[in-house]
């Protein structure tokens, strides 16, 4: 915020410290879920369209198996968002 000049406005507004840091790691989460989902969604368009048997490979990929390694990535986003955040309180 001191590089962007945002730090005064920022300090003037009557927000908690707790609020403050609990918005800042909601709006970096969401950025992190939303790599994860376009890169999931990317990933596995491409490897679909891939002509998998002509190389002798079997690729199939059901929907709940997809579901399933969201449903565990996404908490990993979550997570080092937050580690992001306390490694940047003490830089």
């Amino acid at each position: 915020e001191r590089e962007r000049g945002s730090l005064e406005p920022l300090l003037l507004n009557p927000v908690s410290r707790e609020v403050l840091a609990a918005g800042k790691w909601l709006a970096a989460s969401l950025f992190g879920c939303g790599a994860v989902l376009f890169s999931m969604v990317l990933t596995v368009s491409v490897m679909r369209r891939v002509p998998w048997h002509d190389l002798g490979i079997r690729f199939r990929v059901t929907d709940a198996e997809l579901m399933s390694l969201l449903a565990l990535i996404l908490p990993l986003a979550l997570l080092l968002s937050a580690l992001v955040m306390c490694a940047s309180t003490f830089a």
